[in-house]
């Protein structure tokens, strides 16, 4: 059974003031918010945000070595003492556990922001709108069609 999630990489967009202090806005690759972390002091919610994240970003990684990790260590449990396996598998949980998360989303280009000010109603020439801070969902999704033409 295949569950319904939102897809990878998720990412920190900013921060939203509010009456109740900053929080800080989840993201899903496809440029739809997840979550809003709140409630705590602008610090804490972004030290949470950012958990988040990166425990989300790291999980297919971490599941791939732990099912390796366990299929090498039934292998000895039969009585396989091979050392490449022992090698390939450490590499393997080596490389999960170092990886990095790539939490922070890339600052706008010079283009992003005058495709953006089109979009707005600022028309581009307030730099404390978001629309010149941030990626709106419009160039998320160009960030993930031109990820994607790069992966083939």
């Amino acid at each position: 059974m295949t569950e319904a999630k939102t897809p990878t990489p998720w990412y920190v967009s900013g921060f939203e003031a509010g009456a109740g202090g900053d929080s800080r806005v989840v993201m899903g690759a496809d440029g739809f918010s997840i979550a809003h972390v709140m409630d705590r002091t602008p610090m804490e919610n972004a030290a949470d945000a950012d958990f988040i994240v990166k425990a989300v970003n790291a999980f297919k990684e971490m599941k791939k070595a732990l099912t390796a990790a366990s299929h090498a260590r039934r292998s000895y449990q039969y009585g396989n003492s091979a050392p490449d396996l022992a090698q390939s598998t450490a590499d393997l949980c080596d490389a999960a556990l170092s990886g990095t998360s790539n939490a922070v989303e890339p600052i706008l280009s010079g283009a992003e922001k005058k495709a953006q000010g089109a979009r707005c109603g600022c028309q581009g020439v307030d730099d404390y709108c978001p629309c010149q801070n941030a990626p709106d969902r419009e160039t998320r999704r160009a960030r993930t069609a031109l990820a994607a033409r790069k992966e083939d």
